[in-house]
This record gives structure tokens, sequence and C-alpha cells, in this order.
């Protein structure tokens, strides 16, 4: 194994961050915070205001009751709830956390969706959307599941009671072929029991196929209320 300097700095700095990832300014001064955000850009982050879907939870743009998108879609939960919009400062944040590989920002992000589980969900069990086994045997780590462990350590329920099969990702489908490609590869693990109520966690709502294909999945085994929690809706 090549462990030069240059690679394991690049390493510990995924790690361990000594820098804010949003404005880069150092945390020498907020060394005592558990993620590299920095207080000040953490407060500045853009939240959701004004009406939302009742469905998906989008804002509100010029319509009235749903969105265009739920108008035209119907989907097998009852709503969504997305901490964010995925875009701005939060994508460039996301983009931190998923694609780079900063899996401190976890702590952080967990604790956004305590607060709103705490607030509107209490006492529901959480149910992570499962992962491919492919991207786990390539990256190593799933994004949703560090959320759902760090929810753990809080004191949240978590049962994960669902599985995928192995398929193609869903990031350059439209609506129709991501419905089509997840036909069946969702089930409720073995011997695992679906609870009556749920709230599913995921990172990113962008077409709602897997929210809605996990709550259908879901009901057909005796839930009956499926809510879904993300962190942004693209």
């Amino acid at each position: 194994m090549d462990c030069s300097p240059s690679l394991l700095s690049r390493a510990l700095e995924i790690l361990f961050p000594r820098c804010c990832v949003l404005c880069g300014r150092g945390l020498l001064e907020e060394a005592d915070r558990a993620y590299p955000l920095c207080g000040e850009c953490e407060e500045d982050l853009p939240r959701i205001r004004g009406e939302r879907c009742p469905i998906c939870g989008k804002p509100l743009v010029s319509e009235r009751g749903l969105c265009m998108r739920c108008r035209d879609r119907s989907f097998a939960f009852d709503s969504a709830y997305p901490l964010w919009e995925y875009a701005g400062r939060i994508k460039d944040l996301l983009i931190s956390y998923k694609i780079r590989g900063v899996r401190p920002l976890a702590r952080f992000l967990a604790s956004r969706v305590y607060d709103r589980l705490r607030e509107g969900y209490p006492g529901t069990v959480l149910v992570p959307v499962p992962f491919r086994k492919g991207k786990i045997r390539k990256t190593g780590w799933d994004q949703v599941e560090d959320l759902a462990r760090s929810l753990e350590r809080r004191g949240v329920p978590v049962m994960r009671c669902l599985e995928r099969a192995e398929g193609a990702s869903q990031k350059t489908l439209d609506y129709s072929a991501r419905m089509s490609n997840l036909t069946g590869k969702i089930r409720v693990r073995k011997g695992a029991k679906a609870p009556a109520r749920v709230v599913l966690l995921d990172d990113v709502l962008t077409t709602g196929a897997t929210l809605s294909e996990c709550a259908r999945v879901l009901k057909a085994a005796g839930t009956r209320r499926v809510d879904a929690l993300v962190l942004a809706a693209d």
C-alpha cells in the first residue's frame, strides 16, 4: 500500500478537514466543532420558506395546493419533507458529503434530521432507503447509512427492514425509467416485520421514484403510513 505523504495528507484532509467545506476558512478557532463547517456558514444555510407542496415538500413558487410535478404523478408515500432545496450552498455541502466523501458532515446533517424528527414525527420508526451493494464495494460506505448510524446514537429507533438487489444507478434516468429500473429490486428483508408507521430517510429527492417504490413495498407488507424525510429536493 502506497503511504506517501501526499496520499496520507489527502486522506487525513477528507477524514479530519481543517477548513470549512463551504468557505475554506480555517477551523483552528472552532477546534471543538465535530464537523468541517464553520459557525457562520452553518448559520447562513438557506432554509425553505413559504408554502410547500403537501406531498413532496418542495417550495411552491406560483402554484396553489400541489406543485406541478405532483399534479401529474402519484406516489406511494404519504408525504415527503426536504430540509433544504438542492441548490447553491446546500448543493455544495451535499457534494462535499456524498461525492468528496467528507463523512464527518454526517454529524451535522444528522443533527438537522434529528430536530425535524422530534418536531414532526416523534417516536416514529426510521427506515433508511437501502443502498446498492455494488456502491458499497466501490466506495466503501453509504451516505444514508452514515446518517442512520448517527441518528441511532441519538436514540432514534432505526429499522433496516428493506434491502435492494443489484441494478443500474438511478442518477441518469427519468421518472418512468427509474420506476422500471426499481421494479422487483427493493423488498422487505426476510423475517423482518414492517412497522405500522415509518419515516423513510434518503439524501436527495429528485423524481421521487425510489421513495415511492420503498413506500409501495412497505405498504404491501402491512405498513399503514409512510412519510419521507430527505436532506434536499432537487
